[in-house]
């Protein structure tokens, strides 16, 4: 169940990103409070917790030092999910997502594309969960 919310929140964010460049806030505010709940009901240690959420929290950082460089709501996306998962598979979903991003740059730049257009990260993040998680379920 947690896995299908992680992947509903990080579905519509990442078409929200696609359109818009945004994520909508109420929405992150909305799931945060609903993996609260289930953190707690859950007995999940707060040190896990405060560990799943980390990643989240630096991009966060990195977007407040790079002037929005890098996307805050990236960060916000990125946190939340830590709510719905381990550190470990959070961590498998974040290597994915930018192996993802990577890849689809290289694509646009070997396609011609001048450098320096900023892509949505949610789409690749999406993709990178989607790939951990249906290997994982194969592997199990």
């Amino acid at each position: 169940m947690m896995t299908a919310a992680a992947g509903i929140y990080l579905l519509w964010n990442a078409v929200s990103d696609i359109r818009t460049r945004e994520i909508p806030l109420a929405l992150s505010g909305l799931f945060a409070s609903a993996g609260l709940i289930m953190c707690v009901y859950q007995g999940r240690p707060l040190p896990a917790v405060a560990a799943s959420m980390m990643p989240g929290l630096l991009l966060l950082m990195g977007s407040l030092l790079s002037d929005g460089a890098l996307g805050a709501g990236d960060g916000i996306a990125v946190a939340v999910l830590g709510l719905f998962e381990n550190a470990d598979m959070l961590a498998a979903d974040c290597a994915a997502g930018f192996a993802a991003a990577g890849f689809g740059a290289f694509l646009l730049l070997a396609s011609g594309r001048k450098g320096g257009a900023s892509l949505p990260f949610l789409p690749f993040l999406a993709a990178g969960f989607a790939a951990v998680h249906i290997v994982c379920a194969l592997q199990c």
